[in-house]
C-alpha cells in the first residue's frame, strides 16, 4: 500500500546510469546561470590564473573571455591594485574577502568603481581549488548619488538658513524695540526721523528673516479660488493713507470679465502686509492713479 507514495520513490537511489543521465545537463545549466547573472564573476585557479569570466564581466571591462583565459588576473587590474594580495591571502586561508569599493580596469584604462568579494573554492576534502571573484558594478549608484548631491546641498543650506534666521531675529527685534522706544523719548520730528529709518530697516529685515524661514520650511499650497479685485483693494486699502499725505487720488478701473485664479490666500497676505514704500512710485502733482485690472488677451 505505501508502493505509491511519491515520497517513498523520490527516496529511492538512483542507479548509475540514471545518474549520468541527470548529471549530464547540469553542467550546461551551471553555465547558464553565470550567463544570467548580473553581477561579474571571475575564477581563477591556484595560480590565479582567470578560468571563467562571465558575460557581466565582458560587458563591464570590455574585454572577451577568450581573450584573458589562462592569464594572471593582474592583466585586467590596475597597476597599483591590492586585489591579487587579496586572492592570495583568501587561497592560503580560506576565508573570504568584501571590499564594498575598489576598482576594475577596463580595455582602455578607465577606472570602474566596484564592489568585490572573494571567496574560496574548497571541494570535499577541504582542498582549496581556486577562488571565485563577484565583481558589481557600482557606476550607476555612483551617478544617481551625484544627482542627489544638488537635493542634499540645498537641504543643508535650508537647514543654515533657518538657523541664521533664528539667530539674527532675536537681537533684531530688540533692536527694533529699543527703537520704538527711544523714538517716543525724543522730542524734535527731526530726530525721530532717523529712528524711524532703524525701524523701517528692521522690519525689512525681519521680512527677509521670515522668507528664509518660509524657504528652509516649504508648506504645502492650499490652493483657493481668489478674486483679484479683492487682492487689490486690500493694498489700495493699506496704501491710501499714505496716498492721501502725498496728494495721490487712486481711481480703480478693473475689467469684470477677469477670472478668479487659483491660489493660497496665505501667500498673498504678505502683498497686504509687506509692502515695500520703498518700490513705491513717488508722484509729485496731484494728479488721479489709476489701477487697471483686465483679461488677457
Amino acid at each position: 500500500m505505501y508502493m505509491d507514495s511519491p515520497l517513498i520513490v523520490s527516496a529511492l537511489p538512483l542507479l548509475p546510469c540514471e545518474v549520468g543521465l541527470w548529471m549530464k545537463p547540469l553542467k550546461g545549466l551551471s553555465e547558464h546561470i553565470l550567463a544570467s547573472i548580473s553581477d561579474g564573476i571571475v575564477v581563477l585557479d591556484p595560480a590565479c590564473r582567470v578560468v571563467t569570466f562571465n558575460p557581466a564581466m565582458e560587458e563591464m571591462t570590455g574585454i572577451s573571455s577568450q581573450r584573458v583565459a589562462g592569464a594572471p588576473l593582474a592583466r585586467v587590474l590596475p597597476k597599483d591594485s591590492s586585489i591579487p594580495e587579496r586572492v592570495i591571502a583568501t587561497l592560503d586561508s580560506g576565508h573570504p574577502f568584501f571590499a564594498p569599493e575598489t576598482e576594475w580596469q577596463r580595455w582602455d584604462g578607465q577606472q570602474i568603481p566596484t564592489s568585490l568579494t572573494i571567496s574560496a573554492i574548497v571541494d570535499k576534502e577541504g582542498q582549496t581549488l581556486g577562488v571565485v571573484l563577484v565583481v558589481r558594478d557600482l557606476r550607476r549608484i555612483k551617478e544617481l548619488e551625484e544627482s542627489q548631491r544638488p537635493a542634499d546641498r540645498l537641504s543643508a543650506f535650508g537647514v543654515l538658513a533657518a538657523s541664521m534666521a533664528h539667530e539674527i531675529r532675536n537681537p533684531l527685534l530688540g533692536i527694533r524695540g529699543a527703537a520704538q522706544l527711544l523714538r517716543e523719548e525724543l522730542p524734535t520730528a527731526g530726530a525721530r526721523e532717523y529712528t524711524d529709518v532703524i525701524i523701517r530697516e528692521a522690519d525689512r529685515l525681519n521680512a527677509l528673516m521670515e522668507e528664509m524661514l518660509d524657504f528652509a520650511r516649504p508648506h504645502p499650497l492650499n490652493r483657493v479660488w481668489l478674486n483679484l479685485h479683492e487682492v487689490l483693494d486690500n493694498v489700495i486699502a493699506l496704501e491710501a493713507p499714505s496716498c492721501d499725505k502725498q496728494g495721490i487720488r487712486i481711481r480703480k478701473q478693473y475689467d469684470p470679465s477677469l477670472p478668479d485664479i487659483g491660489a493660497d490666500r496665505a501667500r498673498f497676505d504678505p502683498l497686504d502686509h509687506k509692502f515695500d514704500h520703498r518700490s513705491s512710485v513717488r508722484i509729485a502733482t496731484a494728479a488721479p492713479c489709476r489701477v487697471r485690472g483686465s483679461a488677457p488677451a
